[in-house]
């Protein structure tokens, strides 16, 4: 097997005489590393003419510089930092990013075909969500300041979905002999058919998963061995140090996905969080009492206009909505 440094110094011209007999003979040696390495090629030079705004070099670097150092270790050898320039970088991450180099073998016709036919969707980061159905039928939900990136057709044996950041609700079509898998920072999540939510909007590089119905394999993106399988009402939290399943108790968890709210004998303090969560507002109390109030009750697909004007009403307050987005709620008759 030619080494990925190898091939990537290759096509891009930047390999010495010896790196480039090295893969010659290697691709001479067999007719299907000659095949591999002609369809290698041609989509290396798709690559090279496409922009490069869409690969993220820092994540591709790591893959890349992970895998060499794991093939060093098995050859015996010490493992070192590459010193690869810029460009040659971008293409030996796009390499690893877009085509999916695999450890046994080479790429098929197939996968390559779908990585560069990719479909990216993106929310706004000030406000707003969208929804997409990706081409199994499958639902996403997109929270704002989100990027999910997909296949154009799911044409290999895995439905593989990537999350770039944010916060997304699926709802996967049944295909159990097709599973669904997503990769989210260093998470892999992988489903045959249920909803849930992928949240990556959390600090320290942490990634939750929250499954509302059917069941979900949470593992490492790097160590697919070691996994949780989630049940409904389980969330799934992976740091970089920890993986581990808790039930979920925040009834309004996926409420910016689903539009419903409920508060049972609920702190205001606690229902401004939820709703500033939930509708990307800033909400203020004007008066510290207020936040103490506890109030019960539901709303459905409501703006949260509606929302705040019905806990105005409730505690006889008053609410004014200001610039950027906030709202100030204050006792009724004080200006």
């Amino acid at each position: 097997m030619v080494s990925w440094k190898k091939l990537a110094k290759y096509l891009s011209g930047e390999a010495g005489e010896k790196e480039k007999s090295a893969v010659e003979q290697w691709a001479n040696r067999d007719p299907n590393h000659r095949k591999s390495f002609e369809e290698t090629k041609m989509y290396w030079n798709k690559i090279e003419n496409q922009e490069p705004t869409s690969i993220n070099v820092d994540t591709a670097w790591n893959k890349l510089h992970n895998r060499i150092s794991r093939e060093e270790e098995k050859a015996g050898k010490q493992p070192d930092v590459i010193a690869l320039h810029r460009r040659l970088l971008k293409y030996a991450a796009a390499v690893v990013v877009l085509i999916g180099l695999g450890v046994g073998g080479f790429y098929t016709y197939q996968g390559i075909d779908q990585a560069v036919n990719t479909v990216t969707v993106k929310t706004p980061s000030d406000d707003g969500s969208k929804q997409v159905y990706l081409p199994d039928g499958t639902m996403a939900h997109l929270n704002y300041n989100s990027r999910v990136m997909y296949p154009k057709n799911f044409r290999q044996a895995h439905r593989n979905v990537h999350i770039r950041k944010g916060e997304v609700y699926f709802d996967v079509e049944s295909m159990p002999e097709r599973p669904f898998v997503i990769s989210a920072r260093d998470a892999r999540i992988e489903v045959l058919g249920t909803s849930f939510n992928v949240n990556t909007n959390l600090p320290g590089q942490k990634v939750e998963v929250y499954v509302q119905s059917g069941k979900v394999k949470l593992s490492r993106e790097d160590d697919p061995g070691k996994f949780l399988i989630l049940e409904p009402g389980d969330k799934g939290i992976l740091t970089p140090s920890s993986l581990k399943k808790v039930k979920n108790t925040d009834k309004n968890y996926i409420a910016w996905a689903t539009g419903k709210l409920t508060f049972k004998d609920q702190r205001l303090e606690d229902v401004f969080q939820t709703l500033k969560r939930t509708y990307h507002v800033n909400i203020k109390a004007e008066d510290a009492s207020i936040k103490n109030y506890k109030i019960t009750t539901h709303f459905t697909q409501e703006p949260i206009d509606t929302v705040l004007a019905v806990i105005a009403t409730t505690f006889n307050l008053n609410v004014e909505r200001t610039q950027n987005d906030t709202f100030v709620l204050r006792p009724d008759g004080k200006e």
